[in-house]
């Protein structure tokens, strides 16, 4: 057993190592002259529709973020051939009081023929940034984390809601049930949704196209309540879900108190190729009761079926949303994405470890990047 991480990347590179041994494998900071390479890199490894969507986003996520240098990246390269990618999202988060930058490891891609050689870009990165934030789902790439020294600080806990049987088309096992059996699904689960979705004490909800100043009272009234989280501000807000962003189409609802006050808002997503919705972000103040993230997520399911939605998405965050009343409304456990963390300073690493300290929403992570 490999004792430590330099010693596992070491051996990586010694002579003998594996396939491609011979070759002139190394790692290198990230020039403009390799994006076509990467471009064609992640239609490789993941498919040719995410690339389309990963181009798309480049320009946003890696050049145009809210500190206007795109993070650290690096290749791997076999001579001048790209055979591996690593970016870094930079972005603020507050944890005991103490406002910091950390990174959030993106994109990690390796040629698998060389995949022997993909652990010394994660290497690369925690000797580089030292603090670090990432949701993953996949098991390999969070023990590998784990590995280099990030601990579990949470979990999104993942949930769906099938609102058409059209839906059974995208399930690999179900894909063949009849037409017919699909529209009868469809209305079934169209009238057990009339009574679920109407709720004897809904508040009202209101539409917002952009996000305003209220954002910035709210997010300091939360912040004083969480001990870690992103600063969600209005300059973060209008920079992830803004016309540049992965979801310029996305939508926005808000709960307000008499004053004008905002008790709540979600943030949700239709992809119209794939008929799938998400949910973002829903976030609430605690003191404004159970009732305000309820009525996010009724009206954000009634927009999403409305407009051709088969599924909705959900990633809860500890607290965000009480189970039970998720259960009520038709959703169902599926597949979850863990939070890990490494920061330098041994307090704040503390304070961000520690159960429940977490107020971070799906549509924060990386990971949501690439649903669209």
């Amino acid at each position: 057993m490999l004792k430590s991480i330099d010693e596992a990347v070491g051996k990586q590179g010694e002579p003998g190592a594996g396939p491609h041994s011979s070759k002139q494998v190394r790692i290198m900071p990230f020039q403009i002259r390799h994006r076509q390479q990467v471009y064609e890199l992640y239609g490789k490894i993941f498919s040719e529709r995410s690339r389309v969507g990963f181009e798309a986003r480049w320009e946003w996520g890696r050049e145009n973020d809210l500190f206007f240098d795109g993070g650290a990246k690096w290749v791997l390269v076999d001579n001048d051939r790209v055979v591996g990618f690593l970016n870094t999202v930079p972005l603020a988060y507050r944890i005991g009081g103490t406002t910091l930058t950390a990174h959030t490891p993106a994109d990690y891609m390796v040629d698998p023929e060389y995949r022997f050689y993909g652990l010394q870009l994660m290497h690369q990165f925690f000797r580089t940034c030292a603090n670090c934030v990432s949701a993953d789902d996949v098991p390999s790439t969070i023990k590998v984390t784990e590995w280099l020294g990030a601990k579990r600080a949470g979990r999104l806990v993942g949930y769906v809601k099938v609102l058409d049987g059209r839906a059974l088309r995208q399930h690999e096992r179900l894909n063949r049930v009849p037409l017919l059996a699909q529209w009868l699904l469809t209305g079934a689960l169209g009238l057990r949704d009339t009574v679920r979705l109407a709720g004897r004490n809904a508040l009202h909800v209101e539409p917002l196209r952009e996000f305003d100043r209220r954002l910035e009272k709210f997010f300091l009234r939360i912040s004083q309540r969480a001990p870690a989280m992103p600063v969600r501000d209005l300059r973060f807000l209008q920079w992830r879900y803004g016309p540049t962003s992965p979801h310029p189409t996305r939508e926005i609802a808000v709960v307000t108190d008499g004053g004008g006050n905002l008790l709540g808002y979600v943030v949700f997503h239709l992809s119209v190729e794939t008929h799938r919705g998400l949910i973002l972000d829903l976030l609430a103040l605690p003191e404004a009761g159970v009732e305000v993230p309820i009525s996010l997520m009724r009206y954000a399911v009634k927009r999403l079926r409305a407009e051709g939605a088969w599924t909705v998405r959900y990633f809860a965050s500890p607290g965000a949303m009480p189970v039970p009343d998720l259960r009520r409304l038709g959703f169902i456990r599926r597949g979850d994405f863990v939070l890990s963390v490494k920061f330098a300073d041994p307090g704040i690493q503390t304070i961000a470890t520690r159960p429940g300290a977490w107020n971070y929403s799906f549509g924060d992570s990386e990971a949501s990047h690439a649903f669209i």
